[in-house]
């Protein structure tokens, strides 16, 4: 029999965050008025910066599938195909759902009559790279349909690749680091791989892992940090188990997490407001820091609301954050596009009450649609 996995329900709710902050990086800069404050532009940039809700959510995923699998994964058949099975239901058919709507809709709107030659041939090409979840490999197509749905390639390449990294890992977890060597010196070669493909049809027209900044900020190899540095801290989670909830105590990890994470952002926002270049040298220039410096912050936080006792974990462990948090994949993947547009115009638009809104809806899709249909492909594993 399975020992009972460990559950830290602080950190359920702080997927519901992470979710939060990518909303408010996408639609609240340039929808509220700051005119009357000080700072003005800086604090607008800052909220753009933001988008650290998806290192969040990398790293998470990366503690969290180490805390569940690391003593029982095994390179055996039966293993894998139950494993993928899961994975494929948590991820998948809500994604699936929502790009053939946003598809869809497009197609209704397009005028056909008028479209330039080969419309149809390249959203038939950008419905199939969604839908196998390759989009997030090339920077032509990257924001197509569900457009933050790009994410999802980089946390499926994690799925794909988390056993192996654990079988090896559980019995020296500094391997992480030779692991985060070589996945970065493959990301490198990869865009080697691009160049040569670039005069392919379909490979090199859509931009497969163009370059370096693309593949650093948008690609598993780049982003592995985030989800190594996940694992490690469930790695070392594992040999050192917390107390019981009732028995921690307070410390100073939770605390210096977030300042970390916020000192980092501000960095982000100070460093793209006054840098004399373009918007896209400037975050090259941040890349360093998105990938490598902020994700320390994270799992500073997440070990905090392991071991300490604080008034975040509190907030974080109540009956309404873990339903926020069980939903927030349906809110990332609905705070952008056709639905959410809807909200806009048929609703009320305003940042704050929008996102009311969308959790509201989020809430019925996961009771209704994403975890019925999570449930019904799991059990077919069993």
């Amino acid at each position: 029999m399975n020992a009972p996995k460990p559950y830290y329900p602080a950190l359920t709710g702080l997927r519901a965050v992470a979710a939060y902050l990518v909303f408010f990086c996408h639609n609240a800069p340039d929808r509220i008025d700051w005119r009357w404050l000080p700072m003005q532009s800086w604090l607008s940039r800052f909220m753009e910066e933001w988008g650290v809700g998806v290192s969040i959510f990398f790293v998470l995923s990366g503690f969290l599938i180490a805390t569940r699998y690391q003593v029982q994964a095994t390179p055996t058949r039966a293993w894998w195909g139950t494993y993928l099975r899961n994975r494929f239901a948590r991820i998948y058919p809500l994604y699936a759902l929502l790009t053939l709507l946003a598809f869809g809709v497009a197609a209704w709107h397009t005028p056909w009559a008028s479209a330039a030659p080969g419309t149809g041939q390249k959203m038939a090409l950008q419905l199939v790279l969604n839908l196998t979840l390759l989009r997030g490999f090339f920077e032509q197509h990257i924001f197509s349909g569900v457009m933050q749905g790009w994410s999802l390639t980089a946390e499926e390449c994690f799925y794909l690749a988390a056993p192996m990294l654990l079988i090896g890992a559980r019995a020296n977890a500094w391997r992480l680091l030779l692991y985060a060597a070589g996945l970065l010196g493959t990301g490198f070669l990869l865009v080697g791989v691009g160049q040569l493909v670039k005069n392919v049809p379909v490979l090199g027209s859509g931009g497969f892992i163009s370059s370096v900044p693309f593949m650093l900020g948008y690609t598993f190899f780049g982003r592995c940090a985030e989800f190594l540095a996940g694992m490690g801290l469930a790695l070392y989670v594992t040999r050192r188990p917390p107390p019981a909830a009732s028995c921690s105590q307070p410390g100073p990890f939770t605390l210096l997490g977030v300042g970390w994470i916020i000192v980092g952002t501000a960095l982000t926002a100070t460093l793209r407001s006054t840098l004399p270049f373009s918007e896209m040298t400037k975050y090259h220039f941040c890349l360093p820091i998105y990938n490598f410096v902020l994700p320390v912050g994270i799992v500073l936080l997440l070990y905090g609301l392991v071991y300490e006792r604080s008034w975040l974990r509190s907030v974080l462990e109540t009956r309404l954050f873990d339903l926020l948090g069980r939903s927030s994949y349906a809110f990332y993947l609905l705070h952008l596009g056709f639905i959410s547009s809807c909200i806009s115009v048929f609703m009320i638009g305003h940042p704050p009450i929008k996102l009311v809104e969308l959790i509201i809806v989020s809430i019925i899709v996961y009771w209704w649609i994403e975890e019925p249909l999570r449930k019904r492909i799991a059990q077919r594993s069993r």
